[in-house]
């Protein structure tokens, strides 16, 4: 499978914004996630069977019919990411690998991708995203380019999961997301708490009652909250008059296969009034590139993208404030203590410390901060002047489109996160539509310490003008 794309999908009714998490779920499927659980109100369904999916259990995902659930509490839980821990007594000669080779084991002839590792004193790990077969953890793994090869002691699986659950409306509900050992942490699988007596067909996994609490490990909220009881919220932070008819969604590619790992990637908007001729209003999920050699969980979620709305970093509890943004936003080089929180995730999955929640500030060489709070950047241009470059194809030079990183910053110091995969930001435009010059189509658009700016997601279909209604 590839990547999958709705553009322009039209919700069932103006401002019925559960119709938009539906619709990701179905792209998630045509790009090969799997229904692990679901439920429609009364029953469940636990058995990871994609025809047994309570939200659509058609053989093509996209043409499912949207359920009556409109007043109906209900739930889903959709697979992910997988991501292998190779523990090593020795690292043999995985200094040489480089970041991104493709690595092939011994005997079980598994495939996949070395992502890094970490060794000191005779204790460490390596990272590998699979592709084809099955990994043990005692086989030698051999990088296809260099030739570098290690022996791992040991084989643990992390895999990613997604809860979307909606409450009795049309406009309210939640999303989670964890990463967990398969073997050690399998009772905070939210595939594993839906089977548990608490869970019902109205009680989502983690939603309290026996043996059904928020999982600890490994899981957060991206949005609505969780503090001993599930805190739903409207699905995009606003009020539901100020949204449009329009949503944009879009699934990375969830198959594995030869030379190919799965990428969680996804991002879902719905039109809204209150951010202009180009406003939405964003919810996503990024797969990182440039993270932390030995890092097992290199992806972040984001929450908004239009500047009037703050996140507050409670692990479980993302509830939304509404104030005036005027210096600081998404974009801008800022520190932990503007408030501002947009990306969440992972400081250091799997690690025996340092490993938890924080939030990540993005940084971008080529916005100007105006205050002290925002940090310095790497590199200062004329405020609302984009950067272009030269074209030996076209006479007038065409943007320039850069990498945005995300740190931890923290009393101990910064934490390199990564790069956001399928995501580039531009500043000095105002306005997407009509734009042939870019690499694609806008994610987010809002102002960069006064000067407009855009944020581009590169896996979207590259011709179509995204609406807002």
């Amino acid at each position: 499978m590839s990547n999958v794309s709705s553009e322009n999908f039209t919700l069932t009714s103006s401002n019925n914004q559960w119709s938009a998490p539906w619709r990701l779920t179905r792209c998630m499927k045509a790009a090969g996630s799997i229904t692990l659980a679901s439920s429609n109100g009364v029953s469940k369904d636990t058995s990871g069977v994609n025809a047994n999916d309570y939200w659509g259990g058609g053989v093509s995902p996209l043409s499912d019919s949207i359920p009556a659930f409109n007043t109906t509490a209900c739930w889903i839980v959709m697979s992910g990411a997988t991501i292998l821990k190779l523990e090593m007594t020795a690292a043999g000669s995985a200094g040489s690998m480089i970041r991104g080779e493709p690595v092939t084991q011994a005997t079980t002839g598994a495939t996949g991708f070395f992502l890094g590792y970490s060794f000191d004193a005779g204790v460490g790990h390596a990272v590998i995203e699979p592709c084809t077969g099955s990994f043990n953890g005692s086989n030698v793994i051999t990088g296809g380019f260099t030739g570098a090869s290690f022996t791992p002691s040991a084989l643990k699986t992390f895999v990613e999961e997604f809860l979307i659950a909606k409450t009795t409306n049309a406009t309210q509900g939640i999303i989670a997301r964890q990463i967990v050992d398969s073997s050690a942490e399998s009772a905070s699988r939210f595939s594993v708490l839906a089977t548990q007596s608490g869970c019902t067909g109205t009680v989502p996994p983690g939603g309290g009652g026996t043996s059904n609490a928020f999982p600890s490990t490994g899981t957060y909220m991206q949005s609505g909250g969780n503090s001993g009881a599930y805190t739903f919220e409207n699905w995009f932070g606003v009020s539901t008059d100020l949204l449009l008819a329009k949503a944009q969604l879009v699934v990375a590619n969830r198959t594995a296969a030869a030379l190919t790992a799965v990428d969680s990637t996804w991002f879902m908007g719905i039109g809204y009034a209150g951010g202009g001729v180009d406003g939405f209003q964003w919810l996503a999920h990024w797969r990182l590139d440039d993270h932390e050699p030995a890092d097992l969980d290199p992806h972040a979620s984001f929450c908004f993208g239009i500047l009037p709305n703050n996140n507050v970093n409670i692990r479980t509890l993302a509830t939304r404030t509404t104030t005036a943004q005027t210096s600081t936003n998404t974009l801008n080089p800022q520190s932990a203590t503007t408030g501002v929180v947009h990306w969440r995730g992972w400081r250091r999955r799997g690690f025996p410390t340092s490993d938890s929640f924080v939030t990540f500030a993005p940084t971008a060489p080529s916005f100007v901060a105006t205050t002290a709070s925002q940090g310095t950047p790497v590199m200062a241009t004329v405020t609302g002047t984009p950067q272009r470059i030269a074209n030996t194809y076209k006479a007038t030079p065409e943007l320039k489109a850069f990498k945005i990183s995300l740190e931890a910053q923290e009393s101990f110091g910064k934490i390199s996160k990564g790069s956001p995969r399928h995501l580039r930001g531009v500043q000095g435009l105002a306005t997407f539509n009509g734009t042939p010059d870019l690499l694609s189509k806008c994610f987010s658009s809002q102002a960069v310490n006064g000067a407009p700016g855009l944020l581009l997601a590169n896996i979207c279909d590259g011709t179509t003008d995204w609406l807002q209604a």
